[in-house]
Parts: C-alpha cells; structure tokens; sequence
C-alpha cells in the first residue's frame, strides 16, 4: 500500500511538473521575439512610405557650423529620392539609392548606397570641407527614437555619431510650399531663394525686427549656418541672447531650436518674396531692417557674441561723421613713429571683459615679416546708459612699454579716471553698422571702429 501510494505520488509530481514546463516555455508575449522585430520594421516601413509627397528632414551633423533641408521619398522597394539644400545643384537635381530597415540595437533606418546625405560623412576634405577621416561627423545609420502620435513627425538618432535627424511629412496642407522648393521647375525657386539671402546675411552687423509689443529683436549672421537673436529684458535690463542653426526651406529658413522673444516662439523666417529683401516672422508684418539701431547698447554686446572692436591700419570709414581729423592727424602721428624705427602699423583692438570689468588695447606692428605687439590694460566703469566709460590705467606689458613712445597720443584719452568716451552704433553707408568711441572731454576726438 505504501509503494502503491508512492507512485501515485510520483505519478502525480510529474504530471503537475510536465504541466509547469509546458507552462514555462510559452512565451508572455503572443508572438516571438523574431517575429515581433519582424513586425515593427513592416511598421516603420509603412510609415516612411505612406508620405507620397515625401518627408522634409532637418540635419545637424556635428562639425562644420552647419544645417541643412533635406526631402526623402521612400518606397515599398526600397528605393529613396533625395534633394537637400547643400547646393543650388542638390536642390535642383534629386538622386536615387536605396535603404533598407534593420533590427540592430534599435530598429535602424539605414541609406545603404551613396547619396546626398553621405556627403556630410565622407572622410575626404575635399568634398564638403569636412575633417579627414571623419567628415563633419555626421551619420546615415539612424535609429528611432520617436514618433509622434499622428505618425507624422519621427525623431532619429546617428547610430555611429549620434547626429540628430528630424523627419516631417509633408502633408496637402504644406505639399504646395515644398514641391514649390524642391520639385517644382526643378527646385529653381528655392535655389534662387537660397542665393537671395545668402546675399543678404552678410550685409551687416544687425537685421533689426519689430516685435508684437513695439520693441525690437536684432538676428545676426554668423557665418555658415549659424544666427544669433538677441533682445533686452525690460526688468533686468540685461541682452537675452540666442543661438541656432538655420536651413533653408521652401519659404525662407528654418531653425533648429525654436527662438523665444520673450513669451512667442517662432521657428522660421519666411522671406519677403513681394521685395525680395528682408524676412519677417509669420503674423508679425515688420520686415527685418538693416538700417535701424538695436534697442540694447553696444556694450551689451561683449560677452554676448562678441569679443571687442577692431581697428584696421585703414579706416572703415573716412567721412567726417565718421572719423574727426584730430583722429586722424593722431594715428598719422602714431604712424610716422613706428615707420622712423622700421615698423609697420598693423592693426589696434579694444577687448572688453565685462565680468572683470578691463579693457585692453592691443597693438600689432610689423618689421621684416615678423609680428610685434604690446598691450596696455584698463579698469573701465560703465554708466547706466550703457554706453558711457570711464578708463583706468592698470597694466602694459614689455611690448606694451617699448610702444609707449608711439601710442602715448592716443593712450592719454584713456589714461585718466576723469575723462570720459562714449561707445555707441554708428550707421556708415557704406559700410553698415560700426561702433564709434567718442571723447566727452574732447569733442573734436571720434573714431569708428568694427565690432567682432
């Protein structure tokens, strides 16, 4: 009897085991884990190829100040039509390679074959100016990181350099705008656009815009594809000041980090296609102008984006607004100095500190081919105008010291505690927007200068 029991005990052990086992091996999920990735790249897939007008992509590759407009077209192929803004010739001109979707790490977007977008990548300088062997460090392995609930927005990460891709569908309601850009007349009018402000940018210091409460904004160009945008507190009084990069689009250019004026974001610019000459933020009328003075002073500037001003061995501006013959007849002086002991005047800058409050004067000449140059150094107290300084004298070094003897005629308006210069904006017509020091003490004492 108690053998008997003994193997029903068993019996039973085993039965309730094998049920437990056959229990364990099912997976939680209803599907294998083979079977799932192979359902979320049939998934992605639909995603990418459910945008017939195709998908605007915004690209920030990691070096080179650079960020770039691109429009992909995916279909069930494998195949993808790429523009992009690199060039009026990539504009005007689509490429066709091929992609593919992979489960690697993540699930990957990968451009298989050689098109636009691996131009930021390649490691030869001279295809796009990037650094040998690694290009301007951007990547054409992406993985998913996002999509938005509508399933029109997919953020992307480099899977190599971890470069940040956008991809936007363009939809009927901005359809008209992009194929106005990229396909229409074979991207004419967006490269002719491109051309536009590229002209534009570099005109001057500042592009000034009125903003909704009356007060003003100033963007300034940065070279490459970089903006600053800066405006005054009202409380603080102090610059507020914003920096991004720009591509360009259909209607003007876009940024990659929205900018705030105060409590309104924007992330465009659309161009004044009706002047063809100035932007303005949608709902905002003002175009952006390049003659008007910024509501902040210049001195708000340093530290802000800017270094000093800078004073070349020619004069920006020679008009008598712009420069006083006393100022003149001193350089001249400063000049004949050096060329009596075989130099060559070269360049002066004023570099500002603002948190140690010091300002330095650098002085570069030239002898033989070869550099010289000599600082002198001063404590300085700004008025609440922001444009009033009073100097003092705190320390030269030795190149400083042996150029005493030439720069003694202009050193003495900022030798004493007592006399004051005013640095303010200078509108040169013919140059754009300057500074100008001015002498409280000695009117006839004015000089422009560039700010950097």
């Amino acid at each position: 009897m108690k053998l008997t029991n003994s193997i029903l005990y068993v019996v039973v052990a085993l039965m309730l085991f094998s049920g437990c086992k056959k229990d364990y091996d099912k997976s939680v999920f209803e599907q294998l884990p083979q079977e799932r990735s192979a359902e979320m790249l049939k998934d992605y897939k639909t995603i990418l190829t459910s945008a017939p007008y195709g998908w605007q992509a915004y690209v920030y590759p990691g070096s080179g100040n650079l960020a770039s407009t691109f429009l992909f077209k995916f279909d069930s192929t494998n195949r993808v039509i790429t523009n992009c803004d690199l060039a009026g010739s990539t504009i005007t001109t689509p490429v066709e390679s091929s992609y593919s979707l992979r489960a690697l790490q993540m699930t990957t977007l990968v451009f298989d074959t050689y098109s636009y977008l691996h131009l930021l990548a390649d490691p030869d300088p001279n295809v796009i100016g990037g650094t040998s062997g690694q290009g301007l460090y951007s990547d054409y392995e992406f993985y998913f990181m996002k999509v938005s609930d509508n399933k029109d927005t997919i953020w992307m990460e480099g899977a190599q350099k971890g470069m940040p891709l956008t991809l936007v569908k363009v939809t009927d309601d901005n359809r008209g705008d992009v194929e106005q850009g990229f396909d229409q007349d074979g991207g004419k009018k967006m490269a002719d656009m491109q051309t536009r402000i590229q002209s534009y940018l570099p005109q001057a210091m500042f592009f000034n815009m009125k903003m909704q409460d009356g007060k003003q904004m100033s963007l300034s160009y940065a070279g490459g594809s970089a903006m600053y945008f800066r405006y005054q507190n009202d409380t603080t009084g102090k610059l507020v000041n914003q920096g991004t990069l720009f591509s360009y689009t259909a209607k003007g250019i876009h940024f990659r980090d929205t900018i705030w004026y105060k409590k309104y974001p924007f992330t465009d610019l659309i161009w004044n296609q009706g002047t063809n000459n100035g932007f303005y933020i949608d709902g905002i009328y003002n175009n952006s102008q390049i003659s008007n003075t910024p509501d902040f002073p210049l001195s708000a500037l340093f530290g802000n984006g800017f270094t000093g001003l800078f004073q070349p061995s020619g004069y920006p501006d020679q008009s008598a607004t712009a420069i006083s013959t006393s100022y003149k007849n001193l350089i001249k002086t400063i000049n004949d100095s050096v060329n009596g002991r075989g130099y060559t005047f070269r360049e002066m800058d004023y570099l500002f500190s603002p948190s140690k409050k010091e300002m330095t004067i650098y002085v570069s000449l030239g002898k033989g081919g070869q550099a010289f140059y000599g600082t002198y150094t001063y404590n300085f107290a700004l008025a609440n105008d922001g444009k009033t300084y009073t100097f003092t004298y705190l320390k030269q070094d030795p190149g400083g010291e042996n150029l005493r003897y030439a720069m003694n005629p202009l050193l003495k308006y900022f030798e004493s505690g007592s006399k004051q210069l005013t640095l303010d904006y200078y509108q040169s017509p013919s140059y754009g927007m300057l500074g100008q020091f001015k002498s409280l003490d000695d009117p006839n004492f004015f000089f422009v200068v560039i700010p950097f």
